[in-house]
């Protein structure tokens, strides 16, 4: 072989022993999750696109995944100038490169350990609109329909008129979450419990593999919409009362 640049367009093709001498012999071997970014993105496009009920142009398509390759390949690029070993040893390097490149500027992947998450309450814009950062229990009702997936629990309906509308229901921060987070505590720079963490909005889907700052949101649920359950809905007075001396 010749090339001094091998690009992995197939999944895996190869092999550890390969990789090894190719790198004993200077080539370059850029790996197939490079490679094959640009496909796998815009598959990721797809199922967002049907999880969400629209549909996208095929220009504005294109323009999201140039924004997320250009920005990816330069954070690549600069793994890469600080010794990142490309090929199949790309997994065992990526630590040892990310701290070299950033140190403890950022945080640790999570290990099962505990981990911090800081962040601040706020919206993001969707399709031009600003979209704020809290939300009422009155968009509950607002939005009811009476079928799935906005139909309001009976329960829920028969306590209407003892429930203040203007409680906060919900939050959103710019925190990283990903699947199993949901019901951690979200603490404010007291300490204090100021919500727990719910889900993401659907941007945060892709919160597995990359996070995108301006649309990437978490959402928390109000301590006080919290209490109104509790107190108005399901009569948990006893529960209450434990927090309260907590």
């Amino acid at each position: 072989m010749r090339a001094r640049i091998v690009l992995e367009a197939a999944n895996a093709p190869t092999t550890p022993r390969a990789d090894e001498i190719l790198q004993e012999r200077g080539v370059t071997v850029l790996p197939d999750i490079w490679v094959n970014a640009g496909g796998v993105t815009v598959s990721y496009f797809e199922w967002v696109q049907d999880r969400g009920g629209y549909f996208w142009s095929e220009d504005s398509v294109n323009e999201r995944l140039t924004d997320i390759m250009r920005r990816s390949f330069a954070e690549v690029l600069k793994w890469y100038r600080v010794g990142t070993v490309v090929g199949d040893h790309y997994a065992g390097a990526w630590p040892a490169s990310r701290f070299a490149a950033y140190g403890t500027s950022i945080y640790p992947d999570a290990t099962f350990t505990l981990r911090l998450s800081y962040g601040a309450m706020k919206g993001w814009t969707e399709k031009g609109e600003e979209i704020r950062p809290w939300t009422e229990l009155s968009r509950a009702f607002e939005r009811a329909t009476g079928e799935p997936p906005f139909r309001i629990p009976d329960r829920w309906m028969a306590a209407k008129e003892r429930l203040d509308m203007s409680t906060r229901a919900t939050f959103t921060t710019n925190n990283d979450i990903v699947g199993g987070n949901s019901g951690s505590p979200m603490l404010n720079a007291a300490g204090e419990i100021v919500g727990l963490a719910f889900d993401g909005n659907i941007h945060s889907i892709s919160g597995s593999y990359w996070f995108d700052e301006r649309i990437n949101r978490t959402i928390g649920v109000h301590p006080g919409f919290i209490r109104a359950a509790l107190e108005k809905v399901y009569d948990a007075n006893a529960l209450l009362e434990e927090i309260d001396r907590r």
